[in-house]
C-alpha cells in the first residue's frame, strides 16, 4: 500500500510540507533589502543602424539561382535581410554539450529531404563570431553551413546560414557560394 494512499496525500505534499519545516522554508530570515540613495535606471538597448547599402543585385542573384533549383521556394528581403525557404518543418535538434552530456532539445526549423532554407544578412565589419568560417554543421536531419565573406570596399560582411538536406544539389551549392562570396559586386552603396 503507498503512502498517499494510507495518508490521503500525495508525496507531494509531504515534500512541501518538509521544504516549509526547513531552514529554507516558512521560517527562514528574509536578508534585508537595502534602498539605494539614488534611483537605478535601466541603460537604453542600442539601436543598430541600417547599413546604408542597397541589397537588391544580390536579392535578385541569389533569388535567380534559388529558383532554378527550387521553383516553388518562397523569399522574403528586409532591412538588409534576406529569407528564403521551400519544403521545411521544425525538427527538434539534441546538441552535444562541451562536457559529453546533452543539452535539453530544442526546436530548429529545418529542411525536409528536398527542401532548402537561407538566411542572409548584411553587417557591418568584419565578422566577428566564434566559429571558423566557413563551415558545416552536421544536425542529424540537416546540414547547416554558415559562411561570413567580408567586402573591404563596403566594410561589410553577410552572415549565411545556408541549411541543406544529404540530397542537395553540388551545382545548386556551388553557384550559391560563388554568388555570395562576390556579394560587393552585387550590392551598391545609398552614398555613392
Amino acid at each position: 500500500m503507498e503512502l498517499s494512499n494510507l495518508f490521503g496525500f500525495g508525496l507531494a505534499t509531504v515534500g512541501t510540507l518538509l521544504f516549509a519545516m526547513s531552514p529554507y522554508g516558512i521560517n527562514a530570515t528574509q536578508p534585508e533589502t537595502q534602498t539605494p540613495s539614488e534611483p537605478t535606471t535601466i541603460p537604453p538597448v542600442p539601436v543598430v543602424k541600417a547599413l546604408p547599402l542597397d541589397i537588391d543585385g544580390l536579392y535578385s542573384q541569389v533569388r535567380q539561382i534559388v529558383r532554378r533549383h527550387y521553383p516553388e521556394a518562397t523569399f522574403h528581403q528586409l532591412n538588409g535581410k534576406i529569407h528564403f525557404e521551400h519544403d521545411t518543418r521544425i525538427f527538434v535538434i539534441h546538441e552535444p554539450l562541451k562536457t559529453g552530456e546533452w543539452q535539453a532539445p530544442s526546436e530548429e526549423r529545418g529542411p525536409k529531404i528536398h527542401g532548402i532554407l537561407g538566411d542572409i544578412e548584411i553587417r557591418p565589419g568584419k565578422y566577428q563570431g566564434a566559429a571558423v568560417v566557413p563551415q558545416s554543421f552536421d544536425k542529424r536531419y540537416f546540414t547547416v553551413y554558415l559562411m561570413a565573406p567580408y567586402s573591404e570596399r563596403l566594410d561589410a560582411h553577410l552572415y549565411i546560414h545556408i541549411k541543406y538536406p544529404r540530397g542537395v544539389s553540388e551545382g545548386f551549392l556551388k553557384q550559391l557560394t560563388e554568388v555570395l562570396n562576390d556579394f560587393e559586386k552585387y550590392v551598391a552603396s545609398y552614398a555613392s
